[in-house]
């Protein structure tokens, strides 16, 4: 996942747990991180989970099924280094780092991809039509976060790295 954030014109900043924190910036940021959360779900569901369901048919049998979610979100962000002497870190303060981590923690199976609409408003066609059918990739829903109810678009397209 850091090699596709990396590879979109995008910088890893942070990790916690099993999640990574990618920030883009630039005129094609919008637009740069959606198209790499398609990518991500390439990843995931045509390399990763085929090869993890024949090493470990078990898991299979069992019902686990290789599951994730990419959450993107914009706002303005006051970043500021925190901590003591020697160990200290960036510490993001806003709501785009928020959003965009509890959309991460959704987990249903058809749709793998969620941005708010902050950030669908500025993407460019390319990272919102499909290449062969030019139909749009993103469906929009209304979801409450933090007790507000949120207009989001979702998708379970992706996109080949």
């Amino acid at each position: 996942m850091t090699r596709l954030v990396k590879a979109s014109d995008g910088v890893v900043r942070s990790f916690d747990g099993d999640r990574v924190m990618g920030i883009f910036i630039g005129d094609s940021k919008n637009s740069n991180a959606a198209e790499c959360a398609l990518k991500m779900n390439y990843l995931v569901t045509k390399l990763l989970r085929p090869k993890a369901e024949a090493k470990f048919p078990s898991l299979v049998s069992k019902g686990f099924k290789l599951k994730h979610c990419v959450g993107v979100s914009r706002s303005d962000v006051l970043v500021v280094r925190g901590g003591v002497r020697g160990s200290n870190d960036l510490v993001f303060v806003g709501a785009a780092p928020s959003i965009a981590a509890k959309l991460s923690e959704v987990r249903n199976s058809n749709w793998n991809s969620y941005i708010t609409k902050a950030v669908y408003n500025r993407l460019k066609d390319s990272a919102k039509f499909s290449n062969k059918s030019g139909e749009n990739m993103w469906t929009a829903v209304t979801r409450e976060i933090a007790n507000e109810s949120w207009t989001l678009y979702k998708s379970g397209w992706w996109r080949e790295p």
